[in-house]
């Protein structure tokens, strides 16, 4: 407890985790229900999902009832949480060493959960950003492999080239630090500052291309990526890129020839 702040250095957060991994959304249980020394925690808000109950819940019990999820009076609506930390510090009395009286409930669930209670530090997006540049990134030679397969799968429709941007999702600028979570399955990638950035001012960490959980230890910075969009060979005006089945790359963008009209050239670019 900082006097002079009169505020608590530290946080205490609850967490919930699936057991098991049998739900498509990373979501808190249907129904729960946080107390702490009879007063009621604040929850994350409420979402509504047009979603088959089989990406709500991937897990199947005897009783049908325990099958589905909270609902709305449309079946095809459901309502669910973020699987995101509950803060439990304002609740608590940690001066008076007094004991604190967590209770946590859920009801008509078919998913198996732990809880755990962690004393925090709040870290900013700089400090976050330290810490991953700090860690080992995807190789350059495993995204090549990747990208090979994506080319080999391909090769019946007769497709030779993939067509890539290179502005984030989430402020439609050129990345500076491209990156994916470790079980994202798509090429393209978000730019990891943004994505702190976002993630401090409301947390979801939920990657933006494909709406896959991506906990900060899970961020993967692109070597291949990055080496592209720190080439010094790349033009500022260049949004997208090509990319060939040997590994290289083509930079696209557009060059007026005359006032009236535009086409675009392809500039090939070994690296």
């Amino acid at each position: 407890w900082d006097s002079e702040s009169n505020k608590y250095n530290y946080k205490i957060i609850l967490r919930l985790e699936q057991v098991e991994r049998k739900s498509f959304i990373e979501r808190l249980p249907n129904n729960i229900d946080v107390c702490l020394n009879g007063r009621q925690c604040k929850l994350p808000k409420l979402n509504t999902s047009k979603l088959k109950l089989d990406d709500i819940n991937m897990a199947v019990s005897e009783e049908p009832e325990l099958n589905s999820p909270a609902s709305t009076d449309d079946d095809s609506i459901f309502l669910w949480r973020h699987n995101i930390p509950i803060e439990l510090t304002e609740y608590l009395d940690l001066r008076t060493g007094l004991n604190n009286v967590l209770a946590v409930s859920w009801s008509n669930e078919p998913i198996s959960f732990i809880v755990g209670v962690f004393v925090v530090q709040k870290l900013t997006w700089k400090d976050l950003l330290v810490e991953l540049k700090k860690k080992p990134i995807r190789a350059y030679e495993k995204t090549i492999k990747f990208l090979k397969e994506l080319h080999k799968s391909e090769v019946d429709f007769g497709v030779d080239t993939f067509t890539v941007t290179i502005k984030d999702p989430l402020t439609m600028q050129r990345m500076k630090l491209p990156a994916r979570g470790v079980e994202c399955v798509h090429f393209s990638c978000f730019d990891a500052i943004s994505f702190l950035k976002m993630n401090e001012q409301k947390q979801t960490w939920l990657c933006p291309i494909c709406k896959k959980q991506v906990k900060f230890e899970n961020i993967e910075i692109d070597e291949y990526l990055l080496k592209i969009v720190q080439s010094p060979t790349l033009s500022e005006e260049c949004e997208n890129i090509i990319l060939l089945k040997d590994g290289n790359w083509a930079e696209t963008k557009t060059n007026a020839f005359s006032s009236n009209s535009k086409r675009k050239i392809c500039e090939s670019i070994i690296i």
